[in-house]
């Protein structure tokens, strides 16, 4: 009797056991979000620029009323992929006169994926050259120590502005054909020692030239 007993007692834990972990786990699994949102509709490109392209489409929906969006461009052999919350985005660092495809996807919180939607576009192509580029990037100095940045004026059939890019980072834009080392110093993006600086221009619509020479100065 004491060891039918036994085997009863052990036998009702581990049903109780069987049921605990029932009740537990089978609500979270039962209720697991698999339902993905709806596709987003109506693409458009609000706005299409030279290098640059915004857009706009309207909202998903989903059960659990919490939606964000990927938004990516792709061309033929590269892509970029952005997240967003809203129904609008902008897509730049694009080519001019180039096409393509913009793909918009609703994610719920639960990380399901609704369908794509896409859009083939092309950017405007520019018409005529380039700004010329900025020619004899040179360093000034006075009193024996280097001073300022100097370059030729570039021409175009607009109004230019120059990037000045230090040891191949661009640090600074100007409407001047010169910029001041102290300038570039206390904005911290050169060090003393050698530093490798270059200039070009920027014409109307994002329409750059060439890169300038290089030149080495050393900053005491």
């Amino acid at each position: 009797m004491i060891v039918l007993t036994r085997y009863r007692f052990l036998a009702s834990a581990a049903m109780a056991l069987v049921f605990l972990i029932t009740v537990l786990v089978a609500p979270a699994s039962a209720g697991r979000d698999t339902t993905p949102p709806t596709a987003p509709t109506n693409l458009r490109a609000v706005q299409v620029s030279f290098t640059w392209a915004r857009f706009a489409w309207d909202p998903s929906t989903d059960n659990s009323g919490e939606i964000y969006y990927y938004s990516f461009q792709i061309e033929p052999t590269t892509w970029n992929l952005a997240e967003t919350r809203t129904t609008t985005d902008r897509l730049g660092g694009l080519e001019s006169g180039k096409t393509y495809v913009a793909r918009v996807k609703a994610v719920d919180r639960a990380g399901n994926q609704s369908a794509e939607t896409s859009l083939t576009f092309t950017t405007l192509p520019r018409t005529g050259p380039p700004p010329t580029t900025p020619e004899n990037l040179r360093a000034v100095d006075v009193d024996g120590r280097p001073d300022r940045l100097e370059w030729d004026p570039s021409t175009h059939d607009s109004s230019v502005y120059y990037e000045l890019y230090a040891n191949g980072v661009a640090v600074d834009n100007t409407a001047d054909t010169h910029i001041t080392l102290e300038k570039l110093w206390h904005m911290g993006v050169i060090e003393s020692g050698p530093n490798y600086f270059t200039v070009r221009a920027w014409g109307e619509h994002e329409y750059p030239s060439g890169f300038s020479n290089q030149i080495l100065v050393m900053i005491p």
